[in-house]
């Protein structure tokens, strides 16, 4: 009788522990996953080219940094550039893009950065027009296209003003882009 005992204990929990492994197995991966996901996630939006919902600002606006004492956060100092009007590549119809862009400068080499955008401000909008101007409606609409396209420009433009030098613009911000 202990023996019958004793070997349906051993067969219960065996058949306990043996439905517990998977179960634990999965939320193992799941936790990692998770993990793994906001990490990602962390880096992708804490980026500087990401631009925060509503921002507006305008040639000389500051962005206020947290006052938090050894905070390193950057203040940037923001050159407007002038809106850019583009007809889209569409041949069926007449479409264009209106685009109104900031630039997000570090605010300690803004006046170095600003002169240089300055001088070249016709190259940047030749830049512009003729890479916009290439572009089919469907490849600037929605979110995910507009921030390929900030991407695009800010690697553009630090490319042109600092070829073989430190970039020296941070974000680029939309003011405005609309579709017609």
């Amino acid at each position: 009788m202990a023996d019958d005992n004793s070997g349906l204990i051993g067969n219960l929990v065996g058949a306990v522990i043996g439905n517990l492994v998977p179960i634990i197995v999965i939320l193992v991966v799941l936790a990692i996953g998770g993990a793994g996901g906001f990490a990602v996630a962390k880096m992708v939006f804490s980026s500087p080219q990401s631009a925060q919902a509503g921002e507006a600002p305008g040639e000389g606006d500051t962005e206020e940094a947290d006052e938090a004492e050894g905070d390193t956060t950057p203040t940037f100092t923001y050159f407007e550039f002038e809106p850019i009007l583009v007809n889209l590549n569409d041949p069926r119809q007449a479409r264009h893009m209106q685009l109104t862009i900031h630039l997000g400068i570090n605010s300690e080499v803004f006046e170095e950065a600003s002169a240089r955008i300055e001088q070249m401000t016709l190259d940047l909008r030749d830049w512009l027009i003729v890479h916009l101007s290439g572009y089919r409606i469907e490849e600037v609409a929605g979110d995910v296209n507009k921030i390929r396209l900030k991407r695009r420009i800010l690697n553009a433009f630090n490319d042109i003003l600092w070829p073989e030098e430190k970039p020296l613009i941070d974000k680029i911000i939309f003011t405005e882009a609309t579709v017609r």
